[in-house]
């Protein structure tokens, strides 16, 4: 699902920033002492963004379960949006949507109430990207075997996430008839990876 042009990208992409940070120092890795010959490579972590979600429906005094996958390591960041449009019976009040949040561990994440779209909902800050730094080794293969061994990924946030959405109504019309909602739950999440580029001798 793409990510839409809504409360999301700006909250997300403001997180980022905060993040990832401006004017990020390069250092030798920690404790090397580089060998006389041999390639120098600069290790960089840069932080993507994404997104994904699930639409649906519910109907008046009913509640509904959906389970959304981030299957993505190095998470930094992840916001939800549930935005809905109302189908009301006549005579009837808005709907009361209420939102709850587990996390891949059966944990409670959050929470979200109200009437009017969109409920937003923080899912907390994961995993925060290394610094960038250089390495000297012999191989392009064996710079990676280096930084896939002192940064492996992590898997802290990884997972299903678990969303309940419930509905409830009152007023005159709502006795007779049956109201719903046709909501949208989405992600926008932030990760980082590594990238590694050899640097040229001048």
């Amino acid at each position: 699902m793409a990510l839409q042009p809504n409360h999301v990208t700006a909250l997300v992409g403001a997180a980022l920033l905060l993040v990832a940070g401006i004017g990020v120092a390069i250092v030798e890795e920690p404790g090397q002492t580089a060998p006389s010959t041999g390639k120098k490579f600069h290790v960089s972590f840069p932080v993507s963004e994404s997104s994904t979600g699930q639409t649906g429906q519910t109907a008046d005094a009913q509640t509904n379960e959906v389970s959304i996958p981030l299957d993505v390591y190095n998470l930094t960041i992840a916001v939800m949006a549930v935005t809905w449009t109302d189908n009301p019976p006549l005579f009837a009040q808005a709907a009361m949507v209420t939102v709850q949040v587990e996390d891949p561990a059966g944990n409670q994440a959050g929470s979200g109430q109200g009437t009017a779209s969109p409920i937003l909902i923080p899912l907390g800050g994961f995993n925060e990207p290394p610094e960038e730094f250089n390495i000297t080794a012999s191989s392009e293969e064996k710079a990676w075997d280096r930084v896939l061994d002192d940064y492996p990924l992590t898997e802290n946030g990884t997972g299903a996430w678990k969303v309940t959405i419930s509905v409830q109504r009152s007023g005159f019309g709502s006795i007779f008839r049956r109201g719903s909602v046709s909501w949208d739950v989405e992600i926008g999440y932030g990760y980082y990876s590594a990238q590694l580029e050899e640097v040229q001798k001048e």
